[in-house]
């Protein structure tokens, strides 16, 4: 599942900027943020206006990059085999069904 609020640093990929400048836009609230701890996020739904898009067509961008980071991570491992992963693709799919 594609978490609703997202790091500095997924957000900054996404509004394709440096992770510092964002974090200083959301310091100075002219980007809405969510802090946590010592950490912000920013709403998907926030994001989707930034962006002038839906949150609907947004989260399935997301969805299909972080899918696309999870291959790379295993596409040069010698010991994946690809039966493996179709079951953990039809995982992830199932679960972003429900």
């Amino acid at each position: 599942m594609v978490p609703l609020a997202l790091d500095l640093g997924l957000s900054a990929e996404l509004l394709n900027i440096e992770m510092g400048l964002l974090k200083e836009k959301v310091e100075k609230r002219e980007v809405e943020g969510i802090k946590m701890g010592n950490e912000y996020r920013i709403s998907v739904f926030i994001l989707s206006k930034l962006l002038r898009t839906t949150p609907e067509r947004l989260l399935d961008f997301i969805e299909d990059l972080l899918l696309t980071q999870k291959i790379e991570e295993v596409e040069k491992d010698k010991f994946y085999e690809l039966k493996e992963g179709e079951k953990i693709y039809q995982r992830l799919l199932k679960d972003v069904a429900n």
